[in-house]
């Protein structure tokens, strides 16, 4: 009886350390990339689609760190089973973050981080209010790239709690 309720006790143990570690896989809809990466998401995988990439704020020289849940569930909105109608990813925190901002035309990356919402050769920059709330931050993201899937970006009214730049990126 005892051997009976030892493997039960493993078998239970083991059971919840792969759900553990299922739970703390990165996000495949906001995948995080070094600068390096930066290239090939923008103009080689998922072609013809709005890309929107996050630059992560912090000072993590790790090369680490993981997009925010808002960041991720506003990404969720544009997929249905494997089409996607717009591509999400963020780069990683510290250098590579700062590398990116400063090819992007921003000198310091803001502490929540700066969006990009990127199509048609253009860049539309974003950085959101920290007093803004998840739920907040999130809608407004989708709100801005569902303007942009649907092509109204520039008539679109701005959200309250971010600001935006646009800038023109080469393409070719």
């Amino acid at each position: 009886m005892c051997l009976l309720h030892l493997l039960l006790s493993l078998s239970l143990a083991a059971a919840a350390a792969s759900e553990e570690a299922a739970s703390k896989r990165p996000s495949s809809l906001a995948p995080v990339v070094g600068y390096r990466d930066i290239y090939s998401q923008l103009h080689l995988k998922e072609e013809g689609i709005p890309k929107v990439m996050m630059l992560l704020g912090g000072d993590s020289d790790t090369g680490g760190g993981e997009a925010p849940s808002w960041y991720s569930s506003a990404a969720m909105r544009f997929k249905q089973g494997r089409t996607k109608t717009a591509a999400f990813f963020a780069v990683a925190a510290g250098t590579d973050a700062v590398r990116a901002a400063a090819r992007f035309g921003i000198e310091e990356v803001p502490p929540g981080g700066a969006i990009f919402v990127c199509a048609s050769g253009k860049a539309r920059r974003f950085h959101f209010s920290p007093e803004g709330g998840a739920g907040e931050r999130s809608r407004a993201l989708r709100s801005t790239v569902e303007a942009t899937v649907s092509g109204d970006a520039e008539e679109q009214a701005q959200p309250r709690c971010c600001t935006h730049t646009d800038r023109t990126v080469h393409s070719d």
